[in-house]
């Protein structure tokens, strides 16, 4: 199935606070995680908007509802990431999130869309963090050729993964930009 990946606008930003809580309630009902009880700020994500940083994802046609987000940019946390990593080459995936039930096996077809993406400007990594106490997330991304780089447990989502960026899995969906 082919779902489409557009840059956010300022009125996707209401959608993704939304379904960040849906799918903070979702998380803690099926694993007993606290992932993303905190709501995160309007603002920071109204930033990545702006930035053309944060996407959505529709299914078939940009008429259908938005069923994801993803956010990729070059945003290195100097809490995770050592001084000579932040200076190679990589971009950082941040707040993906697949609105629950909609399309299960879809964020890792976001992820492969990311590492192209990121591969084509030039970078080496495709990076992110995972919530530190989320270990069904943590197996998740190692199951997505994602390597564990390390911990900081003075952070909530503190793990840190890496995989090259021209790293493909493979997906059952197709994301293409528009």
């Amino acid at each position: 199935m082919t779902h489409l990946i557009r840059r956010a606008h300022p009125e996707d930003v209401e959608t993704v606070v939304r379904w960040r809580a849906e799918s903070a309630a979702w998380i803690e009902r099926r694993y007993g995680s606290d992932q993303w009880q905190r709501p995160f700020p309007a603002d920071q994500l109204m930033k990545s908007v702006v930035a053309g940083e944060l996407w959505i994802v529709h299914a078939d046609t940009l008429t259908s509802s938005p069923v994801a987000t993803i956010t990729v940019d070059q945003d290195a946390d100097p809490a995770l990431w050592l001084p000579e990593e932040r200076d190679e080459p990589a971009r950082y995936v941040h707040k993906l999130t697949v609105a629950p039930g909609k399309a299960p096996g879809l964020g890792a077809a976001l992820l492969d869309w990311a590492g192209r993406a990121a591969a084509s400007e030039g970078a080496l990594w495709l990076r992110l963090d995972a919530w530190t106490s989320n270990q069904r997330l943590r197996q998740y991304y190692a199951d997505q050729g994602f390597a564990f780089v390390r911990e900081n447990p003075e952070r909530v989502s503190g793990a840190a993964f890496q995989r090259r960026a021209s790293f493909q899995m493979g997906s059952l969906y197709e994301v293409v930009e528009v």
